[in-house]
């Protein structure tokens, strides 16, 4: 069979939410509100107008939830065929989240959002820290004084449990695919090779090569004090404990001074 390479998400758009129906998007939501309004976010029925921002927003899942909630949600991500997708999820919704395509290390805003998150390890697609510390200074630059921001990352331990020497198929209406996974850990560096078989293209494969960054938190907690951020909470998971050794992913709730 021959195959086509793609640039990530050209190909994986048109399946993501169903390659991604295991994620349990409403609980993410639930925990980054539960977290964020407990260090001061105010919920739209205790203001006249709140805005958060949804960098690296996806198919915008995560968005729609925190528009049916009440949020004057913005979107943004790379993939343009995410976004697409995204829009045509958000049609018919009267409080429908706005979304477009940008960089994380260009997007400019100045001073208009009550919060910011970025989940489900959007940052470790940013492969050096001086784009890390660059997408920070922007975020920081988007929020109010005292603005939150939540976002998460992936840990080593969770690449070499999970995402090293591992694969795995599915199936699904028109289309198979095949994602082979693999952890370079002296560039730390997790890649994940997606091969995608739509019916109506039976001869030709088509394959993504995804790349994520593995930062250690001493890593992120430095670039996050760079930024001019005040860190509020690191934590273990969704919960409120903690980050520790055996954390496989490690939530950062910070404030802008």
């Amino acid at each position: 069979m021959s195959s086509l390479e793609v640039e990530p998400y050209q190909a994986l758009s048109k399946i993501y939410d169903q390659v991604m129906l295991h994620v349990d998007y409403l609980e993410w939501v639930n925990f980054a509100l539960t977290i964020m309004s407990d260090h001061g976010l105010p919920h739209p029925s205790d203001a006249d107008s709140v805005s958060l921002l949804e960098c690296g927003c996806g198919t915008g899942s995560m968005s729609l939830i925190l528009a049916a909630c009440g949020f004057r949600v913005i979107g943004f991500d790379k993939s343009p065929q995410m976004i697409e997708v995204a829009w045509n999820k958000a049609l018919s919704l009267d409080n429908s989240p706005e979304f477009f395509v940008s960089e994380f290390t260009l997007l400019d805003y100045s001073a208009i959002f009550r919060g910011a998150v970025c989940l489900y390890d959007s940052l470790n697609y940013l492969l050096d820290l001086k784009s890390v510390q660059s997408f920070l200074r922007n975020v920081h630059a988007a929020l109010v004084p005292d603005g939150l921001f939540l976002f998460d990352i992936c840990t080593e331990l969770n690449s070499l449990k999970y995402f090293d020497n591992h694969s795995e198929t599915g199936q699904g209406l028109g289309y198979t695919y095949h994602r082979k996974m693999n952890y370079d850990a002296a560039e730390k560096i997790q890649e994940n090779i997606f091969t995608i078989q739509f019916k109506e293209h039976s001869s030709k494969g088509i394959v993504e090569c995804h790349r994520q960054k593995i930062y250690s938190e001493s890593e992120i907690i430095d670039a996050v004090e760079k930024s001019g951020f005040k860190i509020i909470e690191v934590v273990d998971g969704q919960s409120r404990n903690p980050s520790h050794s055996q954390s496989t992913r490690i939530h950062f709730l910070v404030r802008k001074n």
